[in-house]
C-alpha cells in the first residue's frame, strides 16, 4: 500500500512539472510568435510597397510610354482597318443589292415599255383600220354621187319617152259609142293632154315622183301593205327586172328625203323601169278588157 502511494507521487511529478513549464513559457512563446508574425507582416508590406513604387517608377519611364503609344497606335490601326473593311463590305453589299434591284426594275420597265409599244401598235392598227373604213365609206358615197352626174340629160330623155308612151297608149284605145266609152275617152284624153302638157316644175323629178307615188299608193292599198312592206315589194320587183335598188332607197324616194346633189340617174332608171312594167301591165289589161267588150 505504501509502495503504490509512492509510485503515484513519483509518477505525477513530471506531469506537473511539464504543466508548470508550459505555463511559464506559453506567454513568452505566444509573445514571440506574435512579434515574429508582426515583423513578417511588416516586412511583406514594406516589400510590396517597394515593389509598387518600383512598378510605378517603371511605368513612368519613356519606354513604357513608347510601349503604350505603340499599343494604342496598333489598336487604333486595327480598329480603323476593321471599320474600313466593314465599311467596304457594307458598301459592296449595298451596291450589289442596289444593282440587283436596279436590274430587276430595268427589266420590268423594259417589259412595260414593250407592252406599251404593243398596245400602241394595236391602237395604230385599229386607227388605221378605222381610217381605211372611213376612206372606203367616203369613196362609196362619192361613187354614189357620181353615179347621178348626168341626171339632167337623162331626165329629159326619160320624160320624152314617158310622154310618148302615155300618148301612144291612149291613142290605140278603141273609141266607144256609149256614154261610158265617151266618158272613158274624155278621161283618157284629159290624162293624155295633161301628160303631154307643159311641165310647170323644172325637171322631171317631181313628175316621176308623182306618177311613182300614185302607182305606189294604189298597189299598197290593193295588197294592204304597210310602207316598209311596200318598199320591199318594189325593190324586189325592180331586182327581178334587172335593176338594183334597196328598200331604204325606195322609201327615201317615196318620202322625198333624198337631197338633190348631181341627180340620181341609176335610181330613176330603176324606178322608170318599174313604172314601165306596171304601166305596160295595166295597159295590156285595159286593152284586153276593151277588146272583150
Amino acid at each position: 500500500m505504501s509502495s503504490l502511494a509512492l509510485f503515484n507521487s513519483s509518477g505525477s511529478m513530471p506531469f506537473l512539472a511539464l504543466i508548470a513549464f508550459f505555463l511559464l513559457i506559453g506567454p513568452v512563446l505566444f509573445m514571440g510568435i506574435a512579434t515574429m508574425w508582426s515583423n513578417i507582416k511588416q516586412k511583406v508590406s514594406d516589400e510590396l510597397y517597394a515593389r509598387a513604387i518600383e512598378i510605378v517608377d517603371y511605368l513612368d519611364t519613356p519606354e513604357i510610354e513608347k510601349t503604350f503609344t505603340e499599343f494604342d497606335d496598333k489598336l487604333t490601326a486595327k480598329v480603323d482597318t476593321s471599320i474600313s473593311n466593314f465599311k467596304s463590305t457594307f458598301i459592296a453589299e449595298i451596291s450589289r443589292i442596289y444593282a440587283e434591284i436596279d436590274g430587276k426594275l430595268t427589266a420590268e420597265a423594259e417589259k412595260i415599255k414593250a407592252r406599251d409599244g404593243d398596245f400602241t401598235k394595236e391602237a395604230q392598227k385599229i386607227l388605221s383600220m378605222v381610217n381605211n373604213m372611213i376612206t372606203r365609206l367616203d369613196n362609196v358615197e362619192e361613187a354614189c354621187r357620181n353615179d347621178f352626174a348626168s341626171v339632167n340629160a337623162s331626165i329629159e330623155a326619160l320624160q320624152n319617152g314617158l310622154i310618148q308612151c302615155y300618148t301612144l297608149n291612149r291613142r290605140i284605145q278603141p273609141v266607144k259609142t256609149d256614154q261610158q266609152s265617151v266618158s272613158n275617152h274624155s278621161e283618157a284624153s284629159s290624162r293624155s293632154s295633161s301628160s303631154s302638157g307643159p311641165i310647170t316644175f323644172k325637171g322631171i323629178s317631181l313628175t316621176i315622183w308623182t306618177q311613182f307615188k300614185e302607182v305606189f299608193d294604189k298597189i299598197k292599198a290593193e295588197k294592204r301593205f304597210n310602207l316598209k312592206e311596200m318598199c320591199l315589194h318594189v325593190a324586189m320587183e325592180i331586182r327581178e327586172l334587172g335593176g338594183n335598188i334597196k328598200k331604204v332607197t325606195v322609201q327615201e324616194i317615196y318620202e322625198r328625203n333624198i337631197k338633190k346633189k348631181d341627180g340620181y340617174i341609176s335610181t330613176l332608171d330603176d324606178i322608170g323601169l318599174w313604172l314601165d312594167s306596171k304601166l305596160s301591165v295595166n295597159n295590156n289589161a285595159s286593152s284586153s278588157n276593151n277588146n272583150a267588150e
